[in-house]
């Protein structure tokens, strides 16, 4: 991998685009309907990466920016469906690898929150990565939030952009 040539790194967006975004694919249930207090749900998400790569020399590199997206739940309501999210983030690129580390804000169409950390892996000139969200806090309906969900994105085009499937568990107090 020559980082001296950016087309060579442009996997590398669209995954941490995708790592991020997938990371935190908590939608809430629809506006008016109560949120139960354990569920799973399985979930996708379409996100797109804003960010600066920086080469360090010996196939080494960062990349550090913000993915936004939104996800839906499978079933159309309920937990994970309409949640738009905010995730800054950074990309540890060594060789044929890359390790991520992420926040994200998520938001429903009330105005609730959840916070957590977005771990993840996979081969930087590939486009699948491959992670875990961890729920951290949360506001009003979300508030007490624990549990987690994985995750698995794949780039789409050559614009940061990804397309990612979650699979979410939580409860509240």
């Amino acid at each position: 991998m020559n980082f001296n040539q950016g087309e060579s790194c442009r996997a590398v967006p669209l995954v941490v685009t995708a790592t991020a975004l997938i990371c935190f694919a908590f939608a809430p249930y629809a506006a008016g309907e109560p949120l139960s207090k354990s569920g799973s749900a399985s979930v996708h998400s379409g996100w797109s990466a804003a960010g600066q790569l920086k080469d360090l020399g010996e196939k080494r590199a960062v990349w550090t920016g913000v993915y936004s997206g939104t996800s839906f739940s499978d079933g159309g309501k309920g937990f994970l469906h309409k949640m738009a999210w905010i995730c800054p983030g950074a990309t540890m690129i060594n060789g044929a690898s890359y390790v991520h580390h992420g926040y994200c804000f998520l938001t429903d169409s009330d105005g609730d929150k959840i916070y957590g950390t977005s771990e993840a892996k996979g081969p930087a000139e590939g486009v699948d990565l491959v992670g875990v969200v961890t729920y951290e806090a949360g506001t009003g309906k979300y508030q007490g939030i624990q549990g987690s969900h994985t995750f698995k994105c794949s780039g789409i085009g050559t614009d940061g952009q990804a397309f990612c499937r979650q699979e979410a568990s939580y409860r509240l107090p």
